[in-house]
């Protein structure tokens, strides 16, 4: 769905904010997402917003000898 009105700067700044921590959160359990898009948020009726893909374009971080880091 799409918006049916402009957002507020302070609103667009706070769904930045959350979309920013969700892919650092993905990043900290070392998973690098390929395909980050407006489409992969959902955004709920009181401002929370979550990030809702399956990581089916993402990869798991290795290290330089190949092996699999831990998350």
């Amino acid at each position: 769905a799409h918006l049916s009105r402009r957002l507020s700067f302070p609103t667009v700044l706070d769904y930045t904010r959350q979309m920013l921590a969700a892919v650092a959160y993905a990043h900290r359990k070392r998973v690098m997402h390929c395909d980050i898009k407006p489409d992969n948020f959902i955004v709920f009726g009181d401002g929370h917003v979550e990030y809702a893909e399956t990581f089916t374009l993402s990869s798991v971080f290795f290290d330089a000898g190949g092996q699999r880091q831990p998350t």
